[in-house]
C-alpha cells in the first residue's frame, strides 16, 4: 500500500515538469526496444526512478518504478543495468507491440548531498515508434555487439536485438 501511495505522489510530482532530453527510437513489432536514460549520480543520493508513458492527454501510466529501495515493473520491462551503476537507467521493453508506440519519460529524483531538503530531478523523454514486422527498414553499416542501427527518415537510431 505504501508503494502505491509513493507512486501516486511521484506521478503527481512528475507530471508538472517537462522532460529535458528527447530521443526518437523505432522498433519492429515483436522485437525488444532499448529506451535510454542517464543521470549524474554525483549530485545526490538516489531516491526514485520512474519510467512513465503518456498514453493520452491527462493520462500517465507508470511502467517502471524504483522507490524506497524497491523495484516495480511489468513482465515486459527490465532495467538494462539491474544495479543502476554509473547513472544508467535504460530499460528494455520486450516484445513491443504497435500499442507501445508513444512518448515515455524517465524521471530520476535525487536528494542533494549537501542539503537533504533539496530534490534534484533529471528527466529525459523518448518517443517510441513501433512498426509492423513487414515494413522494410534500411539497415546502415554500423553494427554493434547484439545491436544494430538503421536509417529511416534521415536519422540513425540504435536498437538492441536480444537473442
Amino acid at each position: 500500500r505504501r508503494l502505491v501511495l509513493t507512486l501516486k505522489f511521484w506521478g503527481f510530482f512528475i507530471s508538472f515538469f517537462p522532460a529535458s532530453v528527447q530521443s526518437n527510437i523505432t522498433a519492429a513489432e515483436g522485437s525488444h526496444a532499448l529506451l535510454p536514460c542517464k543521470a549524474d549520480l554525483k549530485q545526490g543520493e538516489l531516491e526514485a526512478v520512474i519510467w512513465s508513458k503518456f498514453d493520452r492527454p491527462g493520462s500517465v501510466v507508470t511502467i517502471f518504478a524504483f522507490t524506497d529501495g524497491h523495484k516495480n515493473s511489468g513482465d515486459r520491462v527490465a532495467l538494462q543495468d539491474e544495479h543502476m551503476k554509473d547513472g544508467n537507467f535504460n530499460i528494455t521493453m520486450k516484445n513491443v507491440t504497435l500499442s507501445d508506440s508513444g512518448t515515455y519519460t524517465c524521471d530520476v529524483v535525487q536528494v542533494d548531498i549537501n542539503d537533504k531538503a533539496t530534490k534534484i530531478k533529471t528527466s529525459s523523454s523518448v518517443s517510441l515508434s513501433v512498426v509492423p514486422p513487414g515494413e522494410s527498414l534500411r539497415w546502415s553499416s554500423c553494427w554493434f555487439l547484439r545491436s544494430c542501427c538503421w536509417t529511416e527518415t534521415s536519422r540513425t537510431e540504435r536498437i538492441d536485438i536480444m537473442v
